[in-house]
């Protein structure tokens, strides 16, 4: 994190991305492998669409597990001394510093996944309306209760 615009932050990194957000690449990865080698075990025609199946697995599926990758090592959430530090992740890679004064509310949303491995979204509601999220933190209803805490 680049904290040099104010010497007075010193961020405790408290939020990070959760491994789920690795599980919809390698799911797409089983079904697109199920679907060729199913389409091999019937033949025919079939092998047409387990060709594109293939083809798919191995080119969509790399682009997607490096997308995911990124985000996965570019999501932080930081407390500081007087708010919070977020950068959302790639491809979004604008950091936001929050004061406590700007937050109107701290919300955790678990998400499909999250619910069996504890990921999740979580929502800042700012004075001004706006809202915003950060998708796939890692056990998002203790970050919740500790910014709520903090504030």
């Amino acid at each position: 994190m680049d904290t040099s615009a104010d010497p007075a932050i010193e961020p405790c990194i408290i939020g990070r991305a959760h491994w789920s957000v690795f599980l919809p690449p390698i799911i797409l990865t089983v079904v697109l492998l199920a679907v060729w080698g199913i389409a091999e075990i019937v033949g025919g025609r079939g092998r047409t669409v387990g060709l594109y199946a293939f083809i798919a697995a191995a080119v969509v599926v790399p682009l997607h597990l490096l997308v995911v990758f990124l985000r996965f090592q570019t999501t932080r959430i930081a407390r500081t001394f007087d708010g919070i530090w977020i950068e959302r992740g790639w491809p979004t890679m604008t950091p936001r510093h929050l004061r406590w004064d700007e937050l109107a509310g701290i919300a955790a949303e678990p998400s499909v996944i999250g619910r069996r491995f504890g990921a999740g979204t979580l929502s800042l509601s700012i004075v001004s309306g706006e809202t915003i999220s950060v998708h796939g933190l890692a056990d998002v209803e203790d970050l919740a209760q500790e910014l709520r805490t903090a504030s």
